[in-house]
């Protein structure tokens, strides 16, 4: 209760360190996880914020709290955009609720990330990916045949684009 009367009254670092006191004795404890992140990312620490967003998700998904989980991994990428195990972390998340559009999503992101930088073998595991949850998915399959084009891969590109006309 104290570190939540701190940090209502906006005394972070006393807030910010009782709660640190709480994890060390209950390092379950999902809230405190959660407060400190916020603390953390206004003290400007974004990673750190990040890593503790992604505790307390992980404790939220194991209680059963499948929406907060999400919304703090969601929390956790914004503040670590590039940080590729997070939206992984995420896309398993949506997989295990079910919520393959939301994971497609994400995964089309991804991939459009290792194309920007280059990575087209990257790029073709993601768009795999996404091809196992829906086989029938016309944007990766378009990406999927411009990537194994790259690759110089003339048989996955045939492949992908009979695929499309099909």
């Amino acid at each position: 209760k104290s570190a939540d009367y701190y940090f209502q009254r906006k005394f972070y670092d006393k807030a910010l360190a009782v709660y640190k006191k709480i994890l060390k004795v209950n390092p379950d404890d999902a809230r405190s996880y959660e407060c400190s992140a916020k603390i953390i990312e206004v003290n400007g620490n974004f990673n750190e914020a990040a890593n503790n967003f992604k505790s307390a998700a992980l404790k939220y998904h194991h209680d059963g709290n499948n929406e907060k989980a999400i919304a703090l991994y969601l929390e956790a990428v914004k503040l670590a955009p590039f940080d590729q195990r997070l939206k992984l972390e995420l896309i398993d998340l949506y997989i295990k609720l079910g919520n393959t559009g939301k994971a497609i999503d994400l995964y089309l992101d991804f991939a459009d990330n290792f194309i920007a930088k280059g990575d087209f073998a990257g790029a073709r595991t993601i768009l795999e990916n996404i091809l196992k949850l829906d086989s029938e998915n016309i944007t990766a399959l378009k990406q999927l045949a411009n990537v194994a084009e790259k690759l110089g891969d003339k048989e996955q590109t045939l492949a992908a684009r009979q695929k499309i006309l099909s």
